[in-house]
């Protein structure tokens, strides 16, 4: 991570579950770098005050809006939505993005870029999703 934030200045990593950990958020921030994690089930977020599993905020949800996702070399539609919450390591606002249709159980990713409008739901998918069908 120094390496690539040294080499490139400010970037995005997109990272998948195994890197969904206190220690990596912690080393983002230091760094002052962009991310997007895929989290894992059993990831705990501050939501309302409350901390709260990321699945169960994922099964509230249903997907507002309506997007053309590239995962494992197809183009899928998919629903997305997203949620302003904290992470257990640094306690600073990220939002965590719901992606519906693709996978057997919706995705989950935790980001720090701020999401303004509609339209960055796509490139964020659309840049994880290649990452992880390399």
């Amino acid at each position: 991570m120094t390496q690539g934030a040294a080499l490139f200045g400010q970037a995005t990593f997109a990272m998948d579950r195994g890197y969904d950990d206190n220690k990596m958020f912690l080393k983002m921030d230091e760094l002052k770098q962009d991310y997007v994690i895929r989290l894992k089930s059993n990831r705990k977020l501050l939501y309302h005050n409350k901390w709260t599993l990321a699945t169960e905020l994922r099964n509230r949800r249903k997907g507002k809006v309506k997007a053309n996702v590239f995962y494992k070399r197809k183009d899928h539609e998919a629903y997305l939505s997203h949620i302003k919450v904290q992470i257990t390591a640094s306690r600073k606002d990220i939002y965590l993005v719901l992606v519906y249709g693709i996978t057997e159980h919706p995705m989950m990713l935790a980001t720090n870029k701020e999401i303004k409008s509609k339209s960055i739901f796509g490139a964020k998918s659309r840049c994880f999703n290649l990452k992880i069908s390399v």
